[in-house]
């Protein structure tokens, strides 16, 4: 098992952002980009969660998860937000290759992909960590409209129950 450097992934993953929109915060992630950047640290990001969308209440009980207090009091319908998956390099084999293979087929090609089920299937059985972006305006006349990120990581729960792992409050 990767023992992830959460303070590490944070500005790989604001260099493999772009704003999509001059006029709000809307975001995207260059997944092949963020791979890269991520090779060296033994993870592979999915190539899901790769735009980001407005806040919407319905998504706050899901962002509380990673905020609370005045963190997650924070968030307004302005921001925008995503959550990206990593998994560790070393749980990749022929077959988790031909399910990450899968979720890069565009729907109109094969509709019969079910990416839910992939999606599942890799967090339920292996090491993810779970990335999730926030987009904002920081209000800073320096940053002239650029979108300002705030990222918060997780583990998942085989991670977790792992006996190699070493939580670590001061990654965060």
């Amino acid at each position: 098992m990767t023992i992830v450097d959460y303070k590490a992934i944070k500005p790989v993953i604001v260099k493999s952002c772009t704003k999509s929109d001059k006029h709000n915060n809307s975001f995207s992630i260059d997944i092949e980009k963020l791979n890269g950047m991520l090779k060296d640290m033994n993870l592979v990001a999915l190539p899901c969660g790769a735009k980001g969308r407005r806040v919407a209440p319905e998504d706050m009980y899901a962002i509380a998860e990673y905020f609370f207090g005045d963190n997650l009091d924070w968030f307004e319908d302005s921001k925008y937000f995503t959550t990206i998956i990593c998994i560790d390099k070393a749980d990749i084999d022929e077959n988790v290759q031909a399910l990450i293979d899968d979720l890069y087929i565009k729907h109109d090609e094969d509709p019969d992909i079910d990416k839910v089920d992939i999606i599942s299937t890799i967090i339920s059985k292996l090491h993810c960590y779970f990335v999730m972006v926030v987009s904002y305006n920081s209000g800073d006349p320096g940053r002239g409209g650029k979108n300002t990120y705030f990222i918060n990581c997780r583990a998942n729960k085989v991670v977790l129950k792992d006996p190699e792992y070493v939580y670590n409050s001061k990654d965060m």
